[in-house]
């Protein structure tokens, strides 16, 4: 089964999905409505994030989201403005979601939910630029025609 990552622009706490990713203080890993809340803390101890914090909440998250048998997954962008760019956030936490995508999951869906046009198209030009990315290099691998 594939694993869709999508990009919406909108308020995580209204998303209709089996769980949500949340850094702020509600109940940690608890229920949230009808939904699971998995909190995770994508900032160092001194309260700035770093590349290794990021990356290591989201795969907690989405480590814990597999372990409940979470189908739809919607994710906020964890660390940015805690110490690093949107845009590095947007890399760490997409190349994190394809590679959990590469592995056995329960997730049929994770979704970034971010607030903001401009934080939307900077997600979207990650994800695409990506995307472009992967397609070279499977055009890379096949034999060349003579």
């Amino acid at each position: 089964m594939s694993v869709r990552i999508t990009l919406k622009e909108g308020e995580l706490a209204s998303e209709m999905v089996d769980a949500l990713v949340s850094a702020a203080a509600i109940p940690e890993s608890g229920e949230f409505g009808p939904r699971v809340v998995i909190r995770a803390i994508a900032t160092e101890p001194s309260g700035a994030a770093s590349e290794s914090s990021v990356r290591s909440a989201i795969r907690s998250a989405l480590a814990v989201a597999r372990e409940r048998g979470v189908r739809s997954l919607a994710v906020p962008a964890l660390g940015a403005g805690a110490g690093l760019s949107l845009q590095r956030c947007a890399e760490i936490l997409l190349e994190a979601a394809r590679e959990h995508a590469q592995q056995p999951t329960s997730l049929e869906e994770i979704r970034f939910v971010v607030s903001g046009e401009p934080a939307y198209r900077m997600f979207e030009m990650v994800n695409d630029s990506a995307r472009v990315a992967d397609q070279l290099a499977k055009l890379r691998k096949r034999p060349r025609q003579a």
